[in-house]
């Protein structure tokens, strides 16, 4: 490594980036982290944290999960970066619908999941609502986009679905999907 005439600054070495890059996949930090979206893979971990705490202390947790019907539409007539664009503006206009406690995290190719702690049906709802009115008018997207995604929107929420466990409460979720 050569340092550069001007002080204070240096020069990198390209094996060690390499190096640090290789170190990078081979943790398998891609594997929990969507670089894609700036979004968590791992949902079910914190669903089932978040879940077991809900039923330790008798609190309510909503669980919604958001997909794009006729995502299959524009895998067809757009290409790979304006596909990309719509999943990453969704989960920008996603993370403008939520609170700042509540996680999400994209859970399929054209599916998202958020965990609301201390939210029962009611907020559930609102959420919901927010989120296909920011749909209909296209600000969930920030742009306009031709077909126009058709958002669907599965609810569950505990202690109301009944479920036993935080993989029985996003299976209800998804069945509610409509």
């Amino acid at each position: 490594m050569v340092p550069f005439p001007i002080p204070g600054t240096f020069a990198f070495e390209p094996r060690r980036i390499r190096s640090v890059r290789d170190d990078i996949f081979q943790e398998g930090y891609f594997s929990i982290f969507d670089i894609l979206v700036y979004l968590k893979n791992k949902g079910d971990i914190t669903l089932d944290y978040e879940f077991t705490r809900a039923v330790r202390y008798k609190h309510p947790l909503g669980c919604l999960v958001v997909r794009i019907a006729n995502f299959e539409a524009f895998a067809e007539k757009l290409s790979g970066d304006s596909r990309e664009g719509i999943l990453v503006a969704l989960a920008d206009g996603l993370r403008q619908c939520i609170r700042n406690v509540d996680h999400l995290f994209r859970s399929g190719s054209a599916e998202f999941t958020v965990v609301l702690p201390e939210t029962g049906t009611d907020g559930c709802r609102v959420v919901t609502e927010r989120l296909l009115a920011g749909a209909a008018d296209l600000s969930l997207f920030g742009m306009a986009i031709s077909p126009q995604p058709e958002i669907l929107v599965g609810t569950a929420c505990y202690p109301e679905a009944a479920a036993t466990d935080a993989k029985e409460l996003m299976a209800t979720a998804r069945q509610a999907l409509s």
